[in-house]
């Protein structure tokens, strides 16, 4: 199974954009609902906004103050640690990630090859 983690907490007008590019791409898109001063109902929001996709979730939500970098990553390694022998995605809301082949056969050959990560180009 190939997962989605992103951490959304403002550009929320990018989100059905960010699902569209990925729904075919992963078996799922989670996200965790980063709520603060300036967004206190993006939860609300972002549910209101996935409702009609069977494969999007919200994972987790929390406040925390606005833009914190470290946070966002330890959420990430949270959420990531769930299931860790999955492969995983971490994209943010205004990142759209391509790859050069479909992405299942990238991962089959990544496993077939013994790499449990990659990070940047392939």
């Amino acid at each position: 199974m190939i997962r989605l983690v992103t951490v959304i907490g403002h550009g929320l007008d990018l989100l059905p954009h960010f699902i569209n590019h990925y729904k075919d791409l992963v078996d799922e898109i989670q996200i965790v609902a980063y709520k603060s001063e300036l967004h206190p109902n993006i939860d609300l929001q972002i549910y209101d906004r996935i409702k009609d996709y069977h494969n999007v979730g919200v994972v987790k939500t929390v406040y925390h103050r606005v833009f914190d970098w470290k946070k966002v990553t330890d959420l990430y390694n949270e959420i990531t640690n769930y299931n860790p022998y999955e492969w995983w995605v971490v994209a943010d809301i205004d990142e759209f990630h391509t790859y050069p082949t479909d992405i299942k056969k990238l991962t089959q050959k990544c496993d077939e090859n013994g790499w449990d990560l990659v990070r940047g180009g392939f």
